[in-house]
């Protein structure tokens, strides 16, 4: 009986309706037009028969779409008629699409489809007893995050199935649904467990954040509802969860630190954001250029980096923490840590003492490290429990040789340099990074080391966003971050940006949040979570997207090691792809997403298709219109032209302006020319070589940059 009954009950009304606009058809509404564009645009013309609506057009046909979801639609084959309404604009958009595909499917006189009408989970059941007979209970001495756990659960239960459970302060009755704080050291600050038994379902969390992640994991593992914790939230619709006697999950998360930093975050997720209080908090976190706040003498260097060994810094930087931290240890819940991460240089103090430290810890994080460890031993001695962040970056990646870091001190081992084509652990690098002269072996190599030396070690990879010319790391995502939960990585704070998403960003952030908390979880399970993702992306076409993935990133395999420090979104100072296999791709490539985006089941879904074809026609021209002029193919040239001229097109509709198109990290803009020649000649030149081969001749027109 799952969703039928309203519509049944309508049914006769809505023949009698249907029958009696015969004359008068009422065929749309004011929300209705995009969905005829829309028509007119697959079709070549709304047919006659079908009548189109939201809500309210649906009303007149004695059809009430109140218990809909805002996405939810009709669609019918009633007679002679073919009735299509949504709850709203979004909802009527998803439904015109599903027709448009029946028709040309040839299925359209057969149409009986209701979307997402009441709520997702028909009946929920634990233990055998519905859902509605469960009370909720937490004790007296229930912490903020408990106490967010138990509204959160209460919340979203209701928004799956319906049903609003009470919450009970003290001590359980049964059927109940109790929530309990561990001292289990196993599950640190925020694992969690859950049990089923007869007489109730149990979520036992660690102190500071268990209970939330135990909810969060038990509404995803249990019933259905996709990447609740992080991404894009689905709850899969059922007719009937029932969560047996003997359910149990243990899990604690692969890193207690992990920050996805993308400043567009543009997910849209069904869990609440929890307050600082609610969320304990927090942990501490990654370091950032902080320790120029502590020292103001002239004489260490404008912007490089300060004399590590001088005792004038030691006693300056001592006495302006302390007065840093006596202001806010006792006043403000949150404060936890001093940032005193290295200044943005790679410019050491090159005095003696610093040169002996230098020599006898066999780099310069030596003196770092020894700075730190002074700060934090003083300062603990007063104020126990304060971290201290400082950097591996930027000269001083390699760990000491003999000073061992103290508990207190965080190290924040940066991916500065690295090889973004292959896995962390080094094995892929067969060579090093253009002029860096360093491959992930060496990266791997440091990172164990600090790993060796220091218990708290947290890492900060870059996977910044580079406009149309995107890049992908999907493929070493699963290796990565198994890799670093396996040396003893404590934290991870990714700095992923996707600018105006032409990329897969999104998909790679949300993967990485599952492998943090699976991280037994096999390649199998990994590939089907990637399925499963680019399914909610780009819809019913995901293959077509998921084909151009995989040549993508054969394309950039091809070309050994590389860094994404070396490629900026305008221009190309490194070769990360190889630009002859994607060239001679380049329609097939088109042709996928094109298809892609017919299939799409929503605005966004297509939307998003139209944005990776974006970087698909801005890579494809760059691959291949030096070839084509150095042939003299004016019929190609025409050609590129024309596909140039179509992405520029698409990003305007898009809302995007590519004259001024998005940030990059550093607070830039990017600047694309609207014509191919302008963009070849005043920003891909210089790359001449390395598309054809050959260098570049004295004649060419080449335009002086901006």
């Amino acid at each position: 009986m799952r969703k039928l009954l309203s519509f049944t009950l309508a049914s006769l009304m809505l023949m009698s309706a249907v029958a009696c606009a015969k004359n008068e058809p009422v065929k749309t509404s004011s929300s209705a037009s995009a969905a005829e564009t829309f028509l007119v645009e697959r079709l070549g013309a709304v047919p006659e028969e079908v009548i189109l609506g939201d809500a309210s057009v649906a009303a007149s046909y004695g059809v009430d779409m109140s218990d809909f979801e805002n996405d939810g639609y009709i669609l019918r084959t009633v007679g002679d008629e073919t009735l299509v309404f949504g709850k709203t604009e979004d909802g009527l958009d998803r439904a015109v699409r599903k027709y448009a595909k029946a028709v040309q499917n040839g299925t359209d006189d057969t149409l009986d489809e209701t979307y997402h009408e009441g709520y997702r989970i028909e009946r929920l059941t634990i233990a055998g007893r519905d859902i509605s007979e469960y009370t909720v209970y937490y004790p007296e001495t229930a912490n903020e995050n408990m106490k967010f756990a138990a509204d959160e659960f209460v919340r979203l239960v209701k928004k799956a199935c319906g049903t609003e459970l009470p919450i009970v302060v003290g001590e359980p009755e049964s059927p109940a649904i109790e929530f309990r704080h561990t001292d289990d050291p196993a599950l640190e600050t925020d694992g969690y467990r859950y049990f089923v038994n007869e007489d109730e379902l149990v979520i036992e969390g660690a102190v500071k954040r268990g209970c939330m992640n135990g909810v969060w994991r038990f509404l995803q593992l249990e019933c259905g509802w996709d990447f609740l914790i992080y991404g894009d939230s689905h709850l899969q619709e059922s007719d009937h969860v029932d969560i047996p006697v003997g359910t149990q999950r243990t899990e604690e998360p692969s890193f207690e630190y992990l920050n996805l930093w993308n400043r567009y975050d543009n997910f849209v997720n069904d869990r609440t954001l929890p307050t600082d209080a609610q969320n304990s908090y927090g942990t501490v976190g990654s370091a950032s250029h902080g320790i120029f706040n502590f020292y103001v003498s002239d004489h260490y260097g404008d912007g490089d980096q300060p004399c590590y060994t001088d005792e004038d810094f030691y006693e300056e930087t001592l006495e302006n923490v302390r007065a840093y931290v006596e202001k806010n240890y006792y006043t403000d819940p949150s404060f936890n840590r001093v940032n005193i991460g290295q200044n943005d240089s790679t410019t050491y103090c090159q005095c003696a003492t610093c040169l002996e430290v230098l020599a006898e810890e066999g780099g310069n994080a030596g003196a770092v490290v020894r700075h730190a460890n002074f700060l934090a031993e003083e300062i603990n001695k007063d104020y126990p429990g304060v971290a201290f962040t400082i950097f591996a970056y930027a000269g001083s990646n390699t760990p000491p040789k003999k000073t061992r870091v103290n508990e207190n001190v965080y190290v924040t081992f940066c991916y500065d340099w690295n090889c973004s084509n292959h896995k962390f652990d080094g094995s892929d690098c067969k060579d090093t990074v253009y002029f860096y002269d360093r491959s992930n072996k060496h990266y791997a190599e440091w990172v164990e080391g600090w790993c060796d030396k220091c218990e708290n070690v947290y890492v900060y990879p870059y996977n910044l966003g580079t406009g149309l010319n995107e890049y992908t790391v999907i493929n070493n995502v699963y290796d990565d971050y198994r890799y670093l939960h396996e040396i003893g990585v404590k934290g991870v704070c990714l700095e992923g940006s996707d600018y105006g998403n032409f990329g897969l960003k999104r998909i790679e952030q949300t993967l990485i949040s599952e492998i943090n908390w699976n991280y037994g979880m096999t390649r199998d399970e990994f590939t089907e979570l990637y399925h499963k993702l680019l399914r909610y992306e780009y819809g019913e076409g995901w293959e077509y997207v998921l084909e151009y993935i995989d040549q993508w990133e054969l394309s950039q395999d091809m070309v050994q090691c590389w860094s994404w420090w070396g490629i900026s979104p305008g221009d190309q100072t490194s070769r990360w792809y190889d630009t002859g296999f994607y060239g001679e791709r380049f329609d097939s490539f088109v042709e996928l997403l094109d298809t892609a985006a017919l299939d799409a089941e929503s605005a966004i879904q297509e939307e998003r298709v139209k944005r990776l074809s974006c970087s698909v026609l801005y890579k494809g021209c760059y691959s291949s219109y030096f070839l084509a002029w150095k042939d003299g193919d004016e019929a190609e040239i025409e050609r590129l032209s024309a596909l140039y001229d179509r992405c520029m097109n698409t990003l305007y509709e898009l809302g995007e302006n590519p004259e001024d198109l998005i940030k990059w990290w550093d607070g830039n803009r990017i600047h694309y020319r609207l014509d191919l020649e302008e963009e070849a000649w005043s920003r891909w030149a210089e790359h001449y070589y390395v598309i054809t081969g050959e260098p570049l001749p004295d004649d060419a027109p080449v335009i002086e940059k901006e």
